[in-house]
């Protein structure tokens, strides 16, 4: 169970990284969009990791409990950095 958790927290910053990557383009912020694509990248392959091992030899009851952790999490993610995003990434005005 605690790897599931793991990847719960490992998805949620995923979904921010996305989002605030997507509002940096958005916003002409090419340097924080690059930074947060990398992060996101990083963060990718744990949460991948986790959901192949999870799905190749663990109970059904394991599969389903990472489903609706990994389904919260997102949500929990995209709502978080959209949050977070419309705080404290600002647009760059070019003269």
């Amino acid at each position: 169970m605690i790897i599931i958790i793991l990847a719960a927290i490992s998805m949620i910053a995923q979904d921010i990284c996305e989002v605030l990557k997507d509002q940096s383009q958005a916003r002409n912020q090419a340097t924080l969009a690059g930074i947060f694509d990398s992060i996101m990248y990083l963060v990718l392959f744990f949460s991948l990791g986790v959901g192949y091992a999870t799905f190749r030899g663990h109970s059904d009851t394991l599969k389903v409990a990472f489903l609706i952790f990994i389904t919260a999490a997102n949500f929990i993610g995209q709502y978080s950095g959209v949050k977070i995003g419309k705080r404290y990434i600002k647009e760059t005005y070019e003269h």
